[in-house]
């Protein structure tokens, strides 16, 4: 359940069942600070793990991608509970 997601920047979208998001969705942004390259590496490592965790969890998206100082982290879930 992944595939690719241009946003000018290399990025890998993990876990998107649907896109329809209900009003109260609560997005969460992470950003790590370092070599991006190494840390889309890491990320890669764990995709699998991570998706599955989110799935059993309600997450409704799950996407990272490498930046100019690191590596960006979006997760949106149904709520904030």
């Amino acid at each position: 359940m992944g595939g690719g997601v241009d946003i000018g920047q290399e990025a890998c979208l993990v876990y998107a069942p649907t896109m329809q998001t209900p009003p109260a969705a609560y997005l969460t942004i992470t950003r790590f600070a370092g070599d991006g390259d190494q840390l889309l590496e890491e990320y890669e490592r764990q995709a699998d793990v991570m998706s599955g965790v989110g799935r059993t969890h309600g997450m409704l998206l799950h996407a990272g991608a490498k930046t100019d100082d690191g590596f960006l982290v979006l997760n949106l879930w149904p709520s904030k509970d």
